[in-house]
């Protein structure tokens, strides 16, 4: 009798995690993102996003920040082309800073010495 309940104890320990996620389903995620940061890593994450079987992923809306948003855009639907997932929609959206001018953000850009991003043909 002692094993018999060691023996539920351990099946559940073990398996109801794995019961509860199943039960669960996939996490809703909306990208918002402008798909460039230091190396690409916000390209890396969409990348990633679309890859994960434990993600829904319900659409990336694309807006200006480490570079425009056209070149975001693009990305963003480069990203879902390479990954075989054109099922998930891309909406750009603001294509101006909320608080900085286009020339206030490209002077920064110069300052701090960030190149322009090179869109992939």
């Amino acid at each position: 009798m002692k094993r018999l309940a060691i023996a539920i104890l351990f099946t559940c320990l073990v398996l109801g995690p794995t019961l509860v996620c199943a039960q669960q389903g996939k996490i809703r995620i909306i990208a918002d993102q402008d798909s460039a940061g230091p190396e690409g890593t916000n390209f890396l994450s969409l990348l990633m996003l679309l890859h994960a079987p434990q993600v829904d992923l319900l659409g990336i809306t694309t807006v200006s920040g480490d570079q425009w948003v056209e070149p975001a855009t693009v990305f963003a639907l480069w990203a879902t082309e390479i990954t075989g997932r054109t099922d998930v929609p891309v909406i750009k959206g603001a294509e101006q800073p909320l608080v900085n001018t286009q020339r206030e953000q490209e002077g920064r850009r110069k300052r701090r010495g960030r190149r322009p991003v090179v869109i992939p043909k």
